[in-house]
């Protein structure tokens, strides 16, 4: 166990207010769509902006009209392009639908040089799957940048001054607090190790990777707790030798982004063992290359186990009056990874949901 003297590093949000570049609003040229209705429909709101769209992501002719008409701009017009994305509830099975018009989003921008501001909040599940991903291909292309802001009605004020001054600096993320600007930065901070100690029957999915046997070892032999882990790999002698040193109670045979199976998995606990105390999230799929040679197929594959897995234990936890779950994220999440635009999306999705 760790020593409570020595503390652990962290890194926490700070925002820096800036100072707006001053620009007249109406000699910009921007695409602006959203996926907010009300947005859309206002008649007299950014009428110095001719480029005003709606697109519902969940509907294939409405996200193509979009994009047909974005490819036009973008190759035609300018380069400037504005998403106002409006929180939506993703439920299990549904959120393939906006991970794609993402992806198909991206992959159009990626072709011309653009600038891409994504308006809206860090807590937006919906946005997230653009922002790991945009983050990531950033990274990986010169022409395409890309910042995300947190924007309030005074954005419309004054597009044109804010839109260039989030792009002024090499800062990703930023926020409109009435009519000021702040952009985020990370600063250091101390960690002291909780008194708290884990207890109880602990589930782990991803069971047969190296970081949920490490995990395990460690809730087993340090905490005492009974550890059950599950995995899509069959229990061959080589799985079963490294689980053996882990002390892990069992190893269950299951997929987490199968309800069926996981709801199977965690009644066997619960009737053989008692209650499930808390469950550790470290499932996930990485498939690492640039985002121009990934398929949509490719990209929602690595997002699954990380997004669907994810909706699968909100439901076992509300299901089984599971204490508290462990979300094992990743830095590209919010920083991006050359390679990683989909696993950075997938991560986003959790931190996203956190946020909120």
């Amino acid at each position: 166990m760790s020593d409570s003297s020595h503390p652990f590093l962290a890194l926490n949000k700070q925002y820096i207010p800036c100072q707006p570049i001053n620009q007249s609003n109406s000699a910009a040229s921007f695409f602006i769509f959203t996926n907010d209705k009300s947005l859309h429909s206002e008649p007299n709101q950014h009428k110095n902006y001719p480029a005003k769209f709606y697109v519902d992501d969940q509907d294939e002719d409405s996200s193509t009209q979009l994009l047909k008409v974005l490819q036009q701009y973008i190759f035609n017009t300018g380069r400037d392009v504005i998403y106002v994305c409006k929180e939506q509830t993703l439920p299990e099975h549904t959120w393939q639908s906006a991970a794609q018009f993402s992806f198909k989003l991206l992959k159009l921008l990626q072709m011309t040089p653009c600038r891409l501001l994504l308006v809206a909040s860090p807590s937006n599940t919906h946005a997230s799957f653009i922002h790991g991903s945009a983050l990531s291909l950033a990274q990986e292309s010169s022409t395409f940048q890309y910042r995300t802001l947190e924007a309030n009605k005074h954005f419309w004020q004054n597009t044109s001054s804010y839109f260039e001054t989030c792009f002024s600096k090499n800062y990703c993320e930023w926020q409109l607090h009435d009519d000021t600007l702040h952009y985020q930065n990370w600063e250091k901070i101390n960690l002291t190790h909780p008194q708290q100690s884990i207890t109880g029957n602990i589930l782990i999915t991803g069971g047969s990777g190296t970081l949920a046997q490490t995990v395990a070892s460690y809730l087993s032999h340090e905490c005492g707790c009974q550890v059950f882990l599950t995995g899509r790999q069959e229990l061959d002698g080589v799985l079963l030798d490294k689980l053996k040193v882990t002390g892990a109670k069992a190893y269950l045979k299951a997929d987490c982004t199968d309800s069926a199976s996981m709801h199977e998995v965690c009644s066997h606990i619960e009737k053989t063992h008692g209650k499930i105390t808390g469950i550790f999230h470290l499932a996930g799929v990485l498939n690492d290359g640039l985002f121009q040679t990934k398929s949509v197929e490719t990209y929602l594959k690595t997002l699954n186990a990380k997004v669907q897995g994810s909706l699968v234990i909100e439901k076992l936890v509300e299901h089984f009056n599971v204490d508290w779950v462990v979300l094992f994220s990743s830095l590209s999440s919010v920083i991006g990874n050359v390679g990683q635009t989909d696993y950075a999306a997938a991560n986003s999705f959790w931190v996203s949901g956190l946020n909120g």
